[in-house]
């Protein structure tokens, strides 16, 4: 079983670009709704994450900036080893 921080979804969520329900994401991530809600809600309620949210019913989030970057850290990654 992977295990997954609140970080490493945010980074999934801004890489993809998407957005999603706690539904949709269990489902990206095979994880349980439950667990998929836990992490929206962090990411939403964070002052770290910055999120769209398109509110109730069948609130949808995307990720937008994780402290104040805008490219996942794969991809400052490949910028700096200039590939």
């Amino acid at each position: 079983m992977v295990t997954f921080t609140t970080e490493n979804i945010a980074e999934i969520m801004m890489k993809e670009g998407e957005f999603y329900t706690s539904a949709s994401l269990a489902n990206y991530l095979d994880i349980s709704s439950k667990r998929a809600s836990g992490y929206l809600f962090n990411i939403r309620t964070s002052r770290k994450y910055i999120t769209i949210d398109t509110g109730l019913p069948l609130r949808k989030v995307k990720v937008v900036s994780i402290q104040g970057r805008r490219m996942t850290k794969n991809e400052l990654w490949k910028i700096a080893l200039g590939q």
